[in-house]
């Protein structure tokens, strides 16, 4: 496998660590996008670098953490939660406000445990997952809908 077929696979599973080193390192000249992906392992930062990789990696200039998903605890019921997408936990709690009439006291960031898990999405009257969800977000937040209990 080549690092740009791993850079692409990063960007495709939400890997977004990887992703951005990859994409650091090849800006910075230290490897190709032919190159191997084993050459990676390889590869020494300076501490300037590391510097500056963490303060991108920060800024996610790959814009590939916008969007989240959260869940929300919505009564007594063993695993019931509202789902939300959003950028972040504020939107999530104004929504939740909106739609439960109370604010919720804890927001679960359950982006990397939960994307990949399968509901039935009652527009689209198909079971998918919520990257495949995701890929159609237009605006958010957005409420997805109750699970469990």
């Amino acid at each position: 496998m080549t690092v740009k077929e791993l850079l692409k696979d990063a960007i495709e599973y939400d890997e977004s660590f990887l992703a951005h080193f990859i994409f650091f390192v090849i800006g910075r000249g230290k490897i190709k996008e032919e190159d191997r992906k084993e050459k990676l392992m390889e590869i020494q930062l300076t501490e300037q670098e590391k510097e500056e990789f963490f303060e991108m990696y920060e800024r996610d200039e790959l814009g590939m953490k916008r969007i989240l998903l959260y869940a929300v605890k919505v009564s007594d019921r063993p695993h019931s939660y509202a789902f939300y997408f959003a950028e972040t936990p504020e939107q999530v709690v104004d929504l939740h406000e909106v739609i439960y009439k109370w604010k919720p006291k804890r927001i679960h960031n359950v982006h990397r445990q939960w994307l990949y898990r399968e509901v039935y999405d009652v527009g689209t009257g198909k079971v998918e997952s919520f990257k495949e969800i995701l890929g159609r977000v237009v605006e958010v937040p957005l409420y997805l809908g109750e699970v469990g209990g």
